[in-house]
């Protein structure tokens, strides 16, 4: 065997390790996105039960807060750690209570659910708060709550 010929049986011996490393870096890669996506799976899964718990937490106690707020005449039965956003993120569902578009997150989809399913009205409480020195930003703060008045 010439020399000639020698170089290119090491050339190709090369080639073959080089399609071998780039197919094991690839297989790395498919393997690590694989169980990235099962991680981020799991930690959705984990993240709707969780609200789900929660939302069934609250809508247990749902009779509780209407007989407070019944027995206080107010008109509605404001929730506990309810806000609601007036722009859409990630993950949010929107809802149209009086003309306007509100949109829930977490717990509160599960919860609005089983609103829905048992008749049960829900509405949104705005309040306007003044934020800055002497009132000159306002920020206002959009609340879920049960309408008693519709009950």
């Amino acid at each position: 065997m010439d020399f000639l010929e020698q170089l290119r049986l090491q050339k190709q011996e090369g080639d073959r390790e080089w399609a071998s490393k780039q197919a094991e870096e690839q297989r790395r890669r498919d393997d690590e996105a694989l169980r990235k996506r099962a991680e981020e799976d799991q930690r959705r899964t984990e993240e709707r039960d969780r609200d789900r718990r929660k939302a069934e937490q609250i809508f247990a106690g749902l009779a509780d807060i209407v007989r407070s707020a019944a027995g206080l005449g107010l008109e509605v039965a404001v929730l506990a750690d309810s806000f609601v956003e007036d722009h859409p993120q990630e993950g949010s569902r929107p809802i149209n209570i009086n003309r306007r578009t509100y949109y829930l997150a977490g717990w509160q989809i599960p919860f609005y659910e089983m609103c829905g399913a048992d008749g049960i009205p829900l509405t949104v409480v705005s309040e306007r708060v003044d934020v800055a020195f002497k009132g000159v930003l306002h920020r206002t703060f959009n609340v879920l709550a049960v309408d008693l008045r519709r009950l």
